[in-house]
């Protein structure tokens, strides 16, 4: 039997840096961040065209959530929510404004505000929101 050979690389440059992955989920949360909001305008306007602003709760009720749990390792993930309270004493919940629906009865036509945001959402260019950032984290 042959002897084993070990070959070694040895790897050098800025993107091999200690703090790169850092940079790099720190480039990506923030162009998730700026996503979200952009997201939350969305959803606002759908909110405005379909007549749930007769107080104005549920549309102030959009909030958008970034959360990331290890900031060194992770981008984390950014939710469009509903703030609890924006609808007081029960009444229409975003299901309502969604399907149109509530307790199984059909009470309108639905709203499909969160769909319509998620369908508007995937058609961005993502090179706007995340491309400059990622090549500015790497080239620092």
């Amino acid at each position: 039997m042959a002897p084993r050979r070990t070959q070694y690389i040895e790897l050098s440059g800025p993107i091999f840096e200690d703090d790169v992955a850092r940079r790099f989920h720190d480039a990506v949360a923030e162009g998730m961040e700026e996503l979200g909001d952009e997201g939350a305008s969305i959803l606002g306007a759908a909110i405005s065209q379909r007549g749930f602003v007769k107080t104005g709760r549920f549309l102030r009720g959009i909030d958008t959530i970034a959360k990331r749990a290890d900031k060194d390792n992770s981008a984390g993930f950014v939710a469009i929510v509903i703030a609890d309270g924006a609808w007081p004493n029960g009444g229409p919940t975003k299901t309502w404004f969604e399907r149109g629906t509530r307790k199984g009865v059909r009470l309108r036509t639905g709203g499909y505000g969160f769909r319509k945001t998620a369908t508007a959402l995937r058609g961005h260019d993502f090179e706007h929101y995340f491309g400059g950032r990622i090549r500015e984290a790497l080239d620092d």
